[in-house]
């Protein structure tokens, strides 16, 4: 079970749980640096331990009432069963081998501890890096990332960015912050997986101000509600299909109520073409003159489309790219061919030439 729920779902049973947590929390983003670890732990956790070292080297003339607590350092008088608690917290969760391992032993620097009792050490060797590094990853706790391709190589990942991405047309540092913020909000949700309503409720009050961001945030977080399964208990693997089916209920039919919408408008024509081939023709005029994708943004030429053609612009978005495998758009691109001949010989040509070359 990862920290995050175990502090969550236990919560009344901790005598300490503001400082458990504050350690928790701390530690997160140190699990896999084994140094940074054991000085996070030695700087907060062991006043007790510098007490007793300074009180003999003063020979016991240091009291409790006169020993002077590091910003942040927790009492000495209760730094032992803080400690037991937060190791009792992340007894199930091998991301934090590394701190399991220093509080088991009562490493520090300032006196030696005895192993405690009860509890047995996990072996760490060449393999515990990336085991953690794995862990983490199955946890969907590896953000925030500043790359996008690190969030690609999820193969769900990659299948929604590049499925939508032809409709969206956003730019890099877009899909980044999508991804980032997505992954953040699905961690918050899943800590508190026996509160449906407070996992709705969060999805809901999602407000970036960028209205196509906002979907795809909760897009993100649907498909990962629906998907994740990692370690994960059965009153949150109902939270999580709960949450998805809210999702795809509430945000995604519309959209594909929409695309419906797009298949019937494909079956009617203004004059001879239908929306397909009057934006691929237009497509292929424009780059003919030297505007295309590369050097347009997509949405800036779809405008224009829309402008000549009254179509719908969400219908001519997702028709724009030219797919020399799809059967359907090589046969629309023979009508174009055709509509082209007399007028645009040459275009109507190259048109043909590509068909025969790519498909």
């Amino acid at each position: 079970m990862r920290s995050k729920e175990c502090l969550q779902n236990e919560k009344h049973t901790f005598r300490y749980y503001d400082l458990v947590k504050k350690t928790i929390y701390d530690l997160y983003p140190l699990r896999r640096d084994k140094i940074k670890t054991f000085e996070y732990l030695n700087r907060y956790l062991y006043a007790d331990a510098r007490y007793e070292a300074e009180s003999k080297n003063c020979n016991g003339d240091i009291s409790k009432e006169n020993f002077e607590l590091i910003d942040g350092e927790v009492d000495p008088n209760i730094a032992a069963l803080v400690r037991l608690e937060i190791l009792n917290t992340i007894l199930l969760d091998d991301t934090f081998i590394f701190a399991y391992n220093y509080l088991v032993h009562g490493d520090n620097t300032y006196t030696n501890y005895p192993k405690l009792k009860g509890y047995s050490p996990k072996v760490v060797d060449e393999n515990t890096l990336n085991n953690i590094n794995k862990l983490i990853c199955s946890y969907k706790e590896d953000y925030p990332k500043n790359k996008l391709c690190m969030f690609l190589t999820d193969i769900d990942n990659k299948n929604y960015h590049d499925k939508s991405n032809y409709k969206l047309s956003k730019d890099y540092n877009w899909w980044l912050k999508a991804f980032n913020m997505a992954y953040e909000i699905f961690d918050k949700i899943r800590v508190n997986s026996s509160n449906v309503n407070e996992a709705l409720i969060t999805v809901e009050d999602i407000n970036t101000g960028d209205d196509a961001l906002d979907l795809t945030v909760k897009e993100i977080i649907c498909y990962l509600s629906d998907r994740y399964n990692f370690d994960i208990a059965k009153e949150q693997r109902v939270m999580l299909s709960l949450l998805s089916d809210f999702i795809e209920d509430k945000y995604i039919k519309q959209l594909k109520e929409a695309d419906l919408v797009s298949e019937r408008d494909e079956t009617t024509t203004f004059g001879a073409l239908t929306c397909s081939q009057q934006t691929k023709a237009i497509v292929l005029i424009l780059k003919e003159l030297g505007v295309n994708f590369n050097n347009t943004a997509k949405i800036f030429i779809a405008r224009v489309i829309k402008v000549i053609t009254g179509r719908n612009l969400q219908n001519i978005r997702i028709r724009m790219e030219i797919n020399y495998k799809d059967e359907k758009d090589i046969k629309d691109l023979e009508v174009v061919a055709d509509f082209f001949k007399e007028l645009l010989p040459s275009l109507s040509k190259k048109i043909k030439e590509n068909i025969k070359l790519y498909s």
